[in-house]
Parts: structure tokens; sequence; C-alpha cells
């Protein structure tokens, strides 16, 4: 009995040793993709970087969300597995925003040339159509007009209507936009 608590012991000092030291490892694990994970004590902190040849015409970054719903929560490797196939294989997952309780992203995304929501004061970034990576913090400019020819100005994508507002509503917001009485839901 001594023993094996001497044992049990002698692995958690050695453990909690082990788990003090900072590191760097690296892996490519695709051409032209590779991934580095390096571990910071200080924090601690497991930071995970994914490193592309941009050059290489066969990586493509791709955002998708959640169930494809703007309100849906979803494992990575389940999101991995629903876009991979033989033609189409996912080296990499990473999740890239905060999430509040119903699965929507605290900030902006685009997903197959659609905003999914409005933009915030938060950083985002994104790649250009020319290929070229971008960080900043965007803003929403749009108006739309009715048959009269009056004009009005979006206040904003997939979000709950209010009184004197403009939401813009897409298949990512789901079947039913839940207008309440003030407010007029039109087809597109």
């Amino acid at each position: 009995m001594t023993k094996v608590i001497t044992f049990g012991l002698l692995l958690v000092v050695c453990s909690s040793l082990t788990a003090q030291k900072n590191y760097i490892h690296s892996r490519q694990v695709a051409p032209g993709v590779i991934h580095h994970h390096e571990y910071r004590a200080q924090g601690p902190w497991h930071i995970h970087v994914i490193e592309i040849d941009r050059k290489n015409p066969w990586i493509r970054l791709k955002t998708v969300k959640a169930g494809a719903k703007l309100a849906e929560r979803e494992k990575t490797s389940r999101m991995t597995a629903r876009y991979d196939s033989a033609d189409h294989h996912v080296v990499s997952a990473i999740n890239g925003d905060f999430y509040d309780a119903e699965g929507i992203p605290i900030g902006a995304q685009v997903s197959g040339g659609v905003l999914l929501k409005n933009p915030t004061s938060r950083t985002v970034f994104g790649i250009s159509d020319s290929g070229i990576p971008i960080m900043d913090i965007l803003s929403l400019s749009g108006s739309v007009w009715a048959r009269n020819g009056s004009c009005y100005t979006i206040d904003g994508i997939n979000e709950t209507l209010t009184d004197s507002t403009v939401i813009l509503y897409n298949s990512f917001f789901g079947d039913q936009t839940t207008t309440n009485q003030p407010g007029f839901q039109g087809n597109s």
C-alpha cells in the first residue's frame, strides 16, 4: 500500500515539474500546412497556430457556422466531418470566435459571401478575394429601397427587431424572423 501511494505522489510531483516548462512543438499536417503548438507556463497558455502556404493553390481557408444557422452550437470535429470528403479534405479546424449561450457568434462572420451578423467593435480576421489576409474592425453600411422609392438604412443583420429599425434577415437566421407587432416582414 505504501509503495502505491509513494508512486502516486512521485508521479504527481514529476508531472507538475514538467508542466512548468515552456515548449514549442511544430509538425506538418499536410503539404503547405504546419501546426505549431506553444505552451507557456506563465499563463498557463496553450497557443495553437496554423501556418499555411498561401501560394499553394490546393489550400483554401473557409469559414463555416455550426449547424449552418446563426443560433446553433457544434463541435469543430463534427463540423470538420460534415465538410470533409474525397474531393475536399479538411486538415485543420479552429474555433474562431466567442459565442453567447445560444451559440450566436459575438463577432461578425461571413460564410459563402453572406454576412451572418452585424460587425461589432471587435477585431475580425478575413481573407480578401485576392487572398490577402486582413485584420480590422468593420462597420455595417447599407440601405434598402421600397417600391415607392423610399430609402431606409439597414440597422442590423439577423438581430432582434425593435421599433424604428430595419433588420436584414437571411437563411442563417432561420425559417422565422420572429417579427414583432410594429414590424413588417418582406420576402426577397
